[in-house]
């Protein structure tokens, strides 16, 4: 499964950015996802100065392919107050979606992660209950659908 418990935070207390992205690439780590959580970091942030991952409505999702990527993954984290996310326009988010996969993945396995992730956000409903959500088992359920 793309997503688990243990890739699952409720409350990540990070002042920006660069710290949020860090706590996340650890938790993937930690959780057995990455091989070298530093390199991981690195590919993320590098990505997120190309192009900024904000998606609007207080969603970011960062994401990588990297050789480090054991299995494909979503880290969830609900903050525990918004932080800035696009510099440019001052854009804040409190919801944020990592995903990593392979890097020589055959089938584009991020894209198609990132794909059904947008499209769940689409839903008011699906966001406010996000927003609200208290149990990592809620979470989990909310994600069942996310086939890759």
């Amino acid at each position: 499964m793309i997503i688990d418990e243990k890739l699952i935070i409720l409350d990540l207390d990070v002042n920006n950015k660069l710290e949020a992205i860090a706590s996340l690439s650890e938790t993937a780590g930690k959780a057995g996802r990455l091989s070298d959580i530093d390199i991981y970091c690195q590919k993320v942030k590098k990505r997120e100065d190309e192009v900024s991952t904000d998606m609007g409505f207080g969603i970011a999702i960062p994401h990588g392919k990297s050789d480090v990527v054991l299995d494909p993954f979503v880290v969830f984290a609900k903050l525990k107050k918004p932080i800035v996310w696009n510099e440019e326009e001052n854009s804040k988010v409190n919801l944020i979606f990592m995903i990593g996969a392979p890097e020589n993945s055959k089938d584009n396995v991020h894209l198609k992660i990132l794909s059904q992730i947008a499209g769940k956000l689409m839903d008011e409903d699906f966001l406010n209950d996000l927003r609200n959500v208290t149990e990592k088992e809620t979470v989990l359920n909310y994600f069942k659908s996310i086939i890759i």
